[in-house]
């Protein structure tokens, strides 16, 4: 299901050509709590790239929180940004 709507919404970046830095400042700020902003700069990819923003968060924080924990911090950072925006 998170998988699903990663490809999704990576899909609709890629196929708008946008990039849209609104949603990576709120998934920043979502994740933030929880790894602390040096870790999200290191795992979001940069502005500019974020046609594979989420897909690269979810990879990345699967190594050392696991696959079910990185599947909900990034469902709920993913949650989180669409509300706000």
């Amino acid at each position: 299901m998170i998988l699903d709507r990663v490809h999704k919404w990576d899909a609709r970046r890629a196929m708008d050509g946008s990039v849209d830095e609104e949603v990576r400042r709120h998934i920043a700020l979502a994740l933030e709590p929880v790894l602390g902003p040096g870790a999200v700069g290191r795992i979001l990819p940069p502005p500019g790239e974020a046609s594979s923003l989420l897909s690269n968060a979810e990879r990345a924080l699967t190594l050392f929180l696991g696959a079910k924990a990185a599947a909900a911090l990034v469902s709920r950072a993913m949650d989180q940004a669409t509300v706000r925006i």
